[in-house]
């Protein structure tokens, strides 16, 4: 992968600790106490666990589109009116957004097909 050559070892041990701490890896310890102080390169080692494995595309039950969804700017604003909501009882994601979940995944599939078509073309 081309990304690699770009990365910097450290941060990404620190986000995948960061990924540990709240389950989704596991660092693996497979030195022994002396070789950690001779040899403190590169050989860090971490395990996917059930929550990262319900993240992957092809693991049956994933949450994977679900978790994706957390990320786009419309999920974020009906998130940060959810006390609408709860005043209302009517959708905070159709009052931050001006229409309804299913119409906005619906416009957003269409535009990521359209994008690769393009792209394509």
């Amino acid at each position: 992968m081309i990304l690699c050559k770009y990365l910097l070892p450290d941060s990404l041990y620190r986000l995948l600790r960061m990924l540990a701490s709240v389950g989704i890896f596991t660092e693996i310890d497979e030195k022994e106490d002396w070789e950690k102080e001779v040899d403190n390169n590169n050989k860090r080692k971490f395990d996917i666990t059930h929550k990262a494995a319900l993240l992957q595309f092809e693991t049956n039950g994933s949450l994977r589109n679900f978790a994706l969804m957390f990320g786009l700017e419309s999920f974020n604003r009906a998130i940060n009116d959810l006390s609408y909501s709860i005043a209302t009882g009517e959708s905070s994601f159709k009052h931050a957004n001006g229409l309804n979940i299913c119409s906005s995944i619906f416009n957003r599939i269409k535009t990521v097909r359209m994008s690769r078509y393009l792209i394509v073309q």
